[in-house]
């Protein structure tokens, strides 16, 4: 999975990673997803 364009399609959208996350995950996990490439189990 290209990460990057995961992370270009939210910043196209204008969601901050707080937005995204909202109900989902944390925050932090969704960080960790965009810049380390982390799926969470």
């Amino acid at each position: 999975m290209d990460i990057q364009i995961f992370v270009n399609r939210r910043k196209e959208l204008g969601l901050s990673q707080i937005e995204l996350s909202e109900g989902i995950c944390t925050q932090a996990t969704l960080s960790r997803f965009e810049n380390h490439g982390q799926i969470p189990s």
